[in-house]
């Protein structure tokens, strides 16, 4: 097993899955997060936080047998909003990275968690997805 460090997304990388005002809101901690504070600490977290998915996937990618992220998916944050615990959705936000990138023409998402993730399919009708890779 190989463990690394993640690498903090950027907001251009943020806004491909979410509304750019909300994602420039967060993180300049003018909008309370779903956790209900407007800390710098916790705004300056979010795009190291939301990485560990995103290197997750990309390991994946480059191993060819699978990683794991060690946090949640994120799955309740909506295109403009922040849903359940969920500030940004770490899913989509990694999909995005990678269909951007032509690093993938298709992906699968499998949330393994105990409920529906419903920003994950909220965000893939927002921005039209399943038309795209659904040939």
């Amino acid at each position: 097993m190989q463990v690394t460090a993640p690498c903090p997304i950027s907001r251009k990388q943020l806004v491909r899955a979410h509304l750019a005002r909300y994602v420039d809101r967060i993180l300049d901690y003018i909008l309370p997060k779903v956790f209900g504070n407007r800390s710098a600490q916790m705004a300056a977290s979010l795009p190291s936080t939301f990485s560990a998915m995103l290197n997750a996937y990309w390991a994946a990618l480059t191993n060819r047998v699978g990683a794991v992220a060690p946090c949640s998916g994120f799955h309740h944050a909506g295109y403009g909003f922040g849903g359940g615990f969920c500030t940004f959705e770490g899913l989509m936000e990694a999909e995005q990275d990678l269909l951007t990138k032509n690093a993938a023409r298709k992906i699968s998402i499998l949330d393994l968690d105990m409920h529906w993730g419903n920003s994950t399919q909220a965000i893939i009708d927002k921005l039209g997805l399943a038309k795209q890779v659904a040939h």
